[in-house]
C-alpha cells in the first residue's frame, strides 16, 4: 500500500493534478483487487473499506497539495 502511495505521489510531483488522481484510481482498483476474496474487486471487510477509503483521501489530498506546490513555485 505505501508503495503504491508513493508512486501516486511521485506520479502527482512529475505530472500534476490529472495524471495523479487517474494514478490514485488505478492505485485503488489494484488495492480493491488484493483485498480478500482475492481476484475480486468487492471488498466484504469494513476493516478493509476503511483502509482503502483513507489510502483514496491520502492519496487525493496528496495530489492536490503537491500539484498546488508546484504551481506556485513556478
Amino acid at each position: 500500500m505505501l508503495l503504491l502511495l508513493l508512486a501516486v505521489l511521485a506520479i502527482s510531483k512529475l505530472e500534476g493534478l490529472l495524471s495523479g488522481l487517474i494514478a490514485t484510481a488505478i492505485a485503488a482498483l489494484i488495492l480493491g483487487w488484493d483485498f480478500p476474496p482475492i481476484d475480486s474487486l468487492a471488498v466484504k471487510s469494513s476493516s478493509d473499506r476503511l483502509a482503502l477509503a483513507l489510502f483514496l483521501v491520502i492519496a487525493t489530498l496528496g495530489s492536490r497539495l503537491l500539484s498546488r506546490r508546484e504551481k506556485s513555485t513556478s
